[in-house]
C-alpha cells in the first residue's frame, strides 16, 4: 500500500515564531529572523551577510491539492541592476541572480508580489545573490508575510 503525506501549505510565513522553523536556509550564509526591519508583526527574515559572487537562500517546499496563489512581501537594499533578491519556483539547483522567476534590486521598499501555483509539490526559494564587485545600501534583502490563498 502507498502512504501519501500531505505537507501543510506553508509554515511560519510571517516568521512570528521568532525563528526559521519550517524553513530551510543555506548558500554561503544563512538567513535569520530579526526585528529591525519588518513589514508587519514583530519579525521578518533577513538574508545572510555574503561577499562578492556569493548567495544566500531561504526555501520551503509545499504540496497543494488545488491551484493557489502565493503572496509575499519583500524588500531589498543593494547595488542596482547587479545584486538581486530573487524568487525561484521549482528551480532550487539553478536559482541565481540570472535564473529566476522574479527579481528586484536597488532600493525597493516592502512590495507585495503574487505568484500562481499549480496543483502539486513546489519548492519556493528566495535568494540574495551578488555579482563580483561593489556593495551598495544595506547589501541585503528581507522577506515577510508569506502566505498561500
Amino acid at each position: 500500500s502507498t502512504t501519501t503525506t500531505t505537507l501543510p501549505p506553508l509554515v511560519n510565513g510571517g516568521f512570528e515564531t521568532g525563528n526559521l522553523n519550517g524553513w530551510t536556509t543555506g548558500g554561503n550564509a544563512n538567513w535569520a529572523v530579526q526585528t529591525a526591519t519588518v513589514r508587519s508583526g514583530t519579525y521578518a527574515a533577513k538574508a545572510g551577510a555574503i561577499l562578492e559572487n556569493q548567495k544566500t537562500w531561504i526555501d520551503q517546499d509545499i504540496t497543494i491539492s488545488s491551484s493557489k496563489t502565493l503572496n509575499f512581501y519583500w524588500k531589498v537594499s543593494s547595488e542596482s541592476a547587479f545584486d538581486f533578491l530573487v524568487f525561484c519556483l521549482d528551480k532550487d539547483s539553478t536559482c541565481s541572480r540570472t535564473t529566476y522567476d522574479l527579481r528586484i534590486s536597488g532600493e525597493v521598499n516592502w512590495q507585495l508580489k503574487t505568484f500562481a501555483l499549480t496543483t502539486g509539490t513546489h519548492s519556493l526559494r528566495w535568494m540574495y545573490a551578488k555579482d563580483d564587485t561593489v556593495s551598495s545600501g544595506s547589501d541585503t534583502g528581507w522577506l515577510d508575510d508569506v502566505s498561500i490563498s
